[in-house]
């Protein structure tokens, strides 16, 4: 009788380590697969940042070419310059989304 006793508790003491050994094995792979989707969320945020920032900046110089346009001043060179400027700021998203 014990050793039947000693038997069956082996067996189910082996039978509980293969199932924690196979919930060990699919948590280990869904921590991997959050891990990748986390640095894909990052990645995504820091794209979208800095889109926002491209945006306020656009904004920021339409509004300032619109107080020159309306202005006295002698905006020709201001606009180059802004153009310019926009121009650089779009090469700079373009190199950042790329990389």
């Amino acid at each position: 009788m014990n050793k039947e006793k000693l038997s069956l508790s082996i067996s189910n003491l082996e039978r509980r380590i293969k199932i924690m050994v196979n919930d060990h094995h699919n948590l280990n792979q869904e921590i991997a697969s959050l891990k990748l989707e986390n640095n894909e969320l990052k990645e995504l945020i820091r794209n979208k940042d800095v889109q926002i920032i491209d945006f306020q900046n656009k904004y920021k110089i339409s509004k300032i070419a619109r107080n020159v346009r309306d202005g006295e001043t002698d905006h020709s060179e201001l606009k180059n310059l802004l153009n310019e400027y926009i121009r650089e700021i779009d090469k700079c998203i373009l190199h950042l989304t790329q990389a």
